[in-house]
This record gives structure tokens, C-alpha cells and sequence, in this order.
């Protein structure tokens, strides 16, 4: 929401403004209008699906495995940076969710790093998630 914020402040410029526009019809936003028009049912669905399975299989992935390889292999500052690239290849929706991606996919491999726990990174990202299809549920 900052980064779109900041985006429209340079709406005058057409790349911007393009991107603004690809932003309302991304597929997030394409699901987040999907959930709302099942309801309750759709609401659930999402927290299961995109809050809790998706952050479990993901941290597995790109921290469990991808980081340690990474990082046992070339060391932590390329681990978390190659990580959080990897984790944001099948992210990128958007110019701008990208780098909201990328810089929570090098959050959390710190974060993983420095505590060592797979569960408190896949709490992080299950809260961010489920907050996100909440916000996006009720239309922000």
C-alpha cells in the first residue's frame, strides 16, 4: 500500500500510471475480487490456501532448502540475497509487488538465519498473508 501510495504521486508519468494500471488487474487483485464475490466460503478458502498452506510450502522451500543450500555452499549474505530472489520468481505480479516481494523474501531469510527457526518464518509470512486476503477480502 506505501509503495502504491508513492506510485500515484508520480501518476503523471505514463510508465508509472501502465503500472498502476497493471497493478488493479494482477492476478492478486483478480483473486482478491474472486474471494469477495464467494463470501464467507471464499474467505475461508483464502486463509487456508494463500494465510497458512502456501507460507508452510514455501518456507520449506525457499528457506528450509534453497537458503541452507545456498548459504553452506557460498555463504549467508549470497543465501539470503539468491533466497529471496528465488522465492520472488513466482511472485512477480508486478513492478511493484516485486520489490515488496524481494525485500520480504530477504527479510525473511535474515530472519531465518539469525534465529535458525523455520517456524517463526512461516509465522511471519502466514500473518502477513492472512492479513493481506483479510484486507483484500473486505476491500481494504
Amino acid at each position: 500500500a506505501g509503495l502504491e501510495w508513492l506510485a500515484r504521486q508520480f501518476d503523471h508519468v505514463p510508465f508509472v500510471r501502465a503500472m498502476l494500471r497493471y497493478e488493479e488487474t494482477n492476478p492478486v487483485a483478480q483473486m482478491a475480487n474472486s474471494l469477495r464475490l464467494a463470501g464467507l466460503p471464499g474467505l475461508i478458502l483464502g486463509v487456508l490456501a494463500v494465510g497458512i498452506a502456501a507460507p508452510v510450502g514455501e518456507e520449506m522451500l525457499f528457506r528450509g532448502f534453497a537458503y541452507n543450500a545456498l548459504a553452506k555452499r557460498f555463504g549467508a549474505g549470497v543465501g539470503v540475497v539468491v533466497s529471496a530472489l528465488l522465492f520472488a520468481a513466482p511472485h512477480t505480479y508486478s513492478p511493484i509487488g516485486l520489490t515488496v516481494i524481494v525485500l520480504m523474501g530477504v527479510g525473511l531469510a535474515h530472519v531465518y538465519r539469525v534465529s535458525g527457526s523455520l517456524w517463526t518464518v512461516i509465522l511471519i509470512h502466514a500473518v502477513n498473508n492472512t492479513a493481506q486476503i483479510v484486507a483484500a477480502f473486505f476491500g481494504r
